[in-house]
């Protein structure tokens, strides 16, 4: 079985093919620009050979991840094959030891957090603006470099549930500028 995995949540475009579960073909383009993703999709494999997809949903870039899911919900309809969703937050936490984790992923105004025990979400993600994260109660236990795993995290992610495509959207955590102004008023 071959697994096409698809990340583009912030800066690089990342693009797996796994065969049963190993790394077979790797791709990592630093610093992309969305439109290097199809290329670099067609370079490492033959789209007739993918038998489903698993497309990080956020958080991070807002049009990063529209980019990511978007290709994805594409080739999922087009081939009629099944497709998984996979927040960068979990794929941090699936990198790690089992146990009790808080991960956090920067972005130019703030940090992401998610929080596991046993590589279970336990509470709701979070977004902190820099300016608040001195107050934030667990700043000193927030993990932050973590080398994605990518074999290990596709244990778990290969018993998560497919997605119809058509609910295939994006992770959305962090509010944009008008929300913030709204909570001011």
């Amino acid at each position: 079985m071959y697994s096409l995995f698809i990340d583009t949540h912030i800066y690089d475009i990342v693009v797996i093919l796994f065969r049963n579960g190993k790394i077979i073909k790797k791709s990592i383009i630093e610093k992309a620009r969305g439109s290097e993703l199809l290329p670099c999709i067609k370079e490492l494999t033959d789209l007739n050979d993918i038998n489903e997809i698993i497309v990080v949903n956020g958080p991070g870039s807002f049009t990063g991840i529209r980019t990511g899911i978007t290709v994805a919900k594409t080739i999922a309809y087009v081939k009629n094959i099944p497709i998984k969703t996979v927040s960068y937050l979990d794929l941090m936490d699936y990198s790690l030891n089992d146990g009790y984790n808080i991960v956090g992923l920067f972005d130019s105004s703030g940090i992401f957090v998610g929080y596991y025990n046993k590589h279970n979400l336990i509470k709701k993600y979070l977004y902190i603006k820099k300016g608040d994260l001195s107050e934030f109660i667990d700043k000193d236990n927030i993990i932050t470099n973590v080398a994605i795993d990518y074999e290990k995290a596709y244990k778990y992610i290969k018993i998560l549930d497919n997605v119809n495509p058509k609910n295939v959207n994006p992770l959305y955590i962090k509010l944009i500028s008008v929300e913030y102004d709204k909570k001011s008023c």
